[in-house]
């Protein structure tokens, strides 16, 4: 049950945090997108007011359809809101009618007798969405390639008309050839225009055409085509006005003819004065929704400032994406917080799954602990168990004082038992203080060598000593002294009779080296953890329980001490030295 608990921890863990990631980046999204509808609302207003200026900046144009639908396209094309906002303009008259709006265009700007300026674009409805995609390829080529200090434009824009009627019959493009103006090159006269053209950059360098070539070229299909020679006809030089192609590029364009919002005005509106008021006001309030639509209205009036009268209204539509351009704003930090986010999660399931192994290792622990104190109690508590019995029993009286000798003797092994178990929980414990003072690692040895004398006598060991520089730790004497006398006495214990064990000292730690046979690789491995004995039959005739170095262990790391064991051509040798600085 549990390593199924361990195998799906990462399935809470991932929603949890994936649920987190989406809300956070949800939430800043929307107030970004409420940032930007605001941004776009103020755009509107300004877009408006300069439909109305340029609408009536032009006191000396023939404001008719042409003109009005001049403007509609001109607003559009003279400068981009970005690629998240676009605009379309119609003008209505007094009366309701559609005026004109803003569409594809192509012409020029001419004067009358007048002098009144005449606005002559027509309007491309007769081309198909790919023409237009084809002349909006050559407006953009013909931008691109035009700069301060390079040729002219590449591509030249033409339109043959009537003369008489100004009906427009065809649409030319025109791929011109340049090169530097020189004194010996011949005039080349364009065989479409009858003109020479010439250009001077703005770093004064003059250029020419040298050659031209029509590569496409579109009739109008309800032009007289019997009125298309060159005496009934005139060719002019003529400019696009494409919607969002010249700041834009063709992407905004395309999206702009493709919106059907942008595209669909009514041909016939009811609308009062009061209801351009209230829309006015209602548009500038504080509050402005989130929204991906909307319309305002405005009044055109003639430019006779005494007697102005209303010459027409004018409807901005504007079409807004403030998600689309929150998310492309907050784009890097989608991928930092999905990075954080990633990151959050694998520091998690590092942590918790090295939280079960450290909780799987502490239960294993926790079982080997048990059996092995059960197994340790259990041979003192037997003998106990049967010394009693037989005093129970009464007819062994000549050996009662043996019974309570050896009972006594086993209960006192219980409670040095249960005193080391006690010290090991005291030094696992966080509130745990060492009596801090400057300890001399020569007066320890020599304090535990006296107490071992009767033992070191009895095997007739022989004791070497060279403490000619003295080992001093800043530590607690207490416990110290019990990991001296655990390496001593086992240096002791497992020399055989006749043997002999060798003590150094030096400032930087001391070494124990005793005759011993030598030690195998998992003896090596497992000398410091918990109730390892190695050699069972010889550890149970020591009355060994294998508590000893775990103990050590745990004391000299308390002092920032490392203890290590390793065979040596003697036998084997312990060495304590201080654990290595970490910089």
């Amino acid at each position: 049950m549990r390593k199924k608990r361990r195998r799906k921890i990462w399935q809470p863990v991932v929603t949890g945090f994936a649920i987190l990631y989406f809300v956070s980046m949800g939430l800043a999204t929307y107030l970004m997108a409420a940032k930007y509808a605001e941004e776009f609302k103020n755009n509107a207003s300004l877009r408006l007011s300069a439909v109305q200026r340029q609408a009536q900046y032009d006191s000396n144009a023939e404001k008719d359809k042409d003109y009005y639908g001049y403007i509609a396209s001109q607003m559009a094309s003279a400068e981009t809101s970005g690629p998240y906002q676009q605009f379309s303009v119609a003008f209505y008259q007094t009366d309701g009618r559609l005026l004109a709006k803003t569409q594809e265009r192509v012409g020029n700007n001419s004067f009358t007798e007048e002098t009144k300026t005449s606005y002559n674009f027509h309007t491309l409805e007769h081309l198909t969405q790919e023409e237009k995609a084809v002349l909006a390829k050559y407006g953009q080529s013909s931008q691109d390639s035009f700069a301060p200090s390079a040729a002219p434009p590449r591509y030249r824009f033409l339109t043959r008309a009537s003369k008489n009627s100004g009906e427009l019959c065809q649409i030319l493009v025109q791929e011109v050839t340049w090169e530097k103006e020189s004194e010996n090159a011949e005039p080349y006269e364009d065989p479409v225009t009858r003109t020479n053209y010439s250009y001077e950059n703005e770093q004064g360098i003059s250029y020419a055409e040298t050659h031209s070539e029509v590569v496409w070229q579109q009739n109008y299909p309800d032009a007289d085509k019997k009125t298309w020679d060159e005496k009934q006809t005139s060719v002019q030089e003529a400019s696009l006005l494409f919607p969002y192609l010249l700041f834009g590029g063709p992407d905004q364009w395309r999206r702009w003819s493709k919106s059907e919002y942008l595209q669909a005005f009514d041909r016939q509106i009811q609308i009062s004065s009061g209801e351009i008021e209230r829309m006015l006001t209602e548009f500038a309030k504080d509050s402005y929704k989130i929204k991906t639509k909307d319309r305002l209205y405005t009044y055109i009036w003639t430019d006779e400032e005494e007697d102005s009268q209303l010459d027409c209204y004018a409807e901005l539509r504007f079409e807004s994406h403030p998600w689309l351009a929150a998310m492309n704003y907050l784009k890097y930090e989608y991928l930092a917080g999905l990075a954080l986010m990633i990151a959050c999660i694998a520091k998690v399931l590092y942590v918790t799954n090295r939280t079960y192994r450290q909780r799987a290792a502490l239960e294993e622990m926790r079982r080997d602990f048990t059996n092995a104190m059960a197994h340790e109690l259990k041979t003192p508590l037997g003998i106990i168990r049967g010394f009693a019995e037989n005093l129970q029993e009464g007819h062994m009286e000549r050996k009662r004082e043996y019974y309570l000798s050896q009972i006594i003797g086993q209960t006192e092994e219980i409670d040095r038992l249960v005193t080391e178990m006690i010290d090991l929980s005291k030094m696992d414990a966080e509130h745990l203080t060492l009596q801090r003072e400057i300890v001399s690692m020569h007066a320890l040895i020599q304090q535990q060598l006296e107490r071992l004398a009767p033992m070191i006598q009895e095997k007739n060991l022989q004791i070497q000593c060279d403490c000619r520089e003295d080992f001093r730790i800043d530590g607690d004497p207490g416990y110290l002294a019990k990991a001296m006398a655990n390496l001593l006495s086992n240096a002791v214990l497992y020399s055989p009779p006749g043997g002999s064990v060798r003590i150094e000292t030096n400032a930087r730690g001391c070494a124990i080296e005793n005759t011993a046979e030598p030690l195998t690789k998992e003896q090596l491995a497992h000398a410091f953890d918990m109730f390892y004995t190695g050699d069972k039959s010889r550890s149970s005739a020591d009355k060994h329980r294998g508590l000893g170095l775990f103990l050590t262990r745990k004391i000299l790391a308390l002092h920032s001490l490392n203890i290590t064991l390793q065979n040596t051509p003697m036998g084997v040798q312990t060495q304590i030295a201080h654990k290595p600085s970490r910089k």
